[in-house]
């Protein structure tokens, strides 16, 4: 009798293990699921397609085709100047004047937003994104909104926190293994996106995105802005992080 109590208390155990290992899956899943197939895709704008530019390394570039209408694109233009502009910030380790464009911070989402261009383009954004990378909206950080004017530009560069700086951030959000960019003007000249180890030159197209990959210790993800030659450009921008953004 004894031994068959034994048997049986561990019989309970076991389960009861097995249950909370279970449930735990399914509080880490939930929300994922519910993003990536409850929720459709491309809800906002049925003509949004992908092509992949580089599938063959660590880099993985996508280009997201007509994500965000011209109506859309203004509106975060219009929102980052009602912002206020600042002169972008680069990490503690890089040279600060390799980065000559003025900047701002959009919230990635704000309850008290009343529907309009500027919530449907960020809805837009970060939803795509979700499809792309399949982290949820948590794991990314908010939307940096940049200018550049004739003969500015962002020099070779990694987005990835480097070693040295940044630290209480990397501790805090974690490493930004996804990088994101989208294009919210045409430049008349110059402004692409250069990815020097993959001689890849990425002319701005607006309403479009690129999303790669970054990786530690590979140097196929140093990219650059190339300065603008005429007219001038406008970019939205983000990373999604290996750990939830605080």
């Amino acid at each position: 009798m004894r031994h068959r109590n034994k048997k049986d208390h561990s019989k309970l155990i076991l389960a009861f293990t097995l249950a909370i290992m279970l449930l735990i899956v399914i509080v880490w899943w939930l929300p994922q699921i519910i993003t990536y197939i409850i929720i459709p895709r491309h809800m906002f704008n049925e003509t949004c397609s992908k092509e992949e530019i580089v599938t063959s390394d660590s880099l993985n570039l996508i280009k997201i085709k007509n994500l965000l209408t011209q109506e859309e694109c203004d509106a975060l233009i219009m929102a980052a100047l009602d912002n206020g502009l600042e002169q972008s910030k680069v990490q503690s380790i890089q040279d600060p004047t390799s980065r000559t464009s003025y900047s701002t911070w959009l919230k990635k989402s704000d309850e008290n937003v009343e529907y309009s261009q500027l919530s449907s383009a960020i809805s837009k954004i970060y939803t795509e994104l979700e499809d792309v990378t399949h982290r949820d909206i948590n794991y990314m950080e908010d939307l940096n909104i940049i200018h550049y004017n004739i003969g500015q530009g962002f020099g070779d560069h990694k987005d990835m926190f480097q070693e040295g700086s940044m630290e209480q951030k990397v501790a805090n959000g974690g490493q930004r293994i996804v990088s994101a960019v989208f294009f919210l003007n045409d430049v008349e000249e110059g402004g692409e996106l250069f990815f020097k180890n993959r001689e890849l030159m990425l002319k701005p197209v607006i309403g479009d995105g690129l999303v790669w990959m970054n990786a530690e210790n590979d140097d196929n993800a140093v990219h650059a802005s190339l300065p603008v030659k005429q007219g001038n450009k406008w970019v939205a921008v983000t990373w999604v992080r290996n750990k939830l953004v605080p």
